[in-house]
């Protein structure tokens, strides 16, 4: 956590790591492949691994929560842990489109 007056970590800058670049870019690559896995999802013959990449950027979008969870104050947890089982669900439904 970071307390003012403290010297700032090595790397970070005041909106993050210097050293991921541009978080617009990232922002924007980001929805763009959110976007084109949704594309895919629709077609029958593509869905399988569109819901497997879904299933994966659900995965990685649920390490913030973990997180946020992990570090969140004992009285303010409930949210955090709400998002972290809706993240699990949503991994689930995935695989099971899928497999399917």
């Amino acid at each position: 956590m970071l307390v003012p007056g403290d010297p700032e970590p090595a790397g970070l800058g005041e909106h993050g790591d210097r050293r991921l670049g541009h978080a617009p870019l990232r922002v924007l690559a980001g929805g763009v492949a959110l976007l084109a896995d949704a594309a895919l999802l629709l077609p029958a013959p593509t869905r399988p691994a569109a819901a497997g990449a879904t299933a994966t950027m659900i995965t990685v979008f649920a390490v913030a929560h973990v997180d946020a969870l992990v570090h969140a104050p004992a009285g303010r947890r409930w949210s955090p842990a709400l998002k972290v089982l809706l993240n699990v669900a949503y991994v689930g439904w995935a695989i099971a489109v899928a497999v399917s």
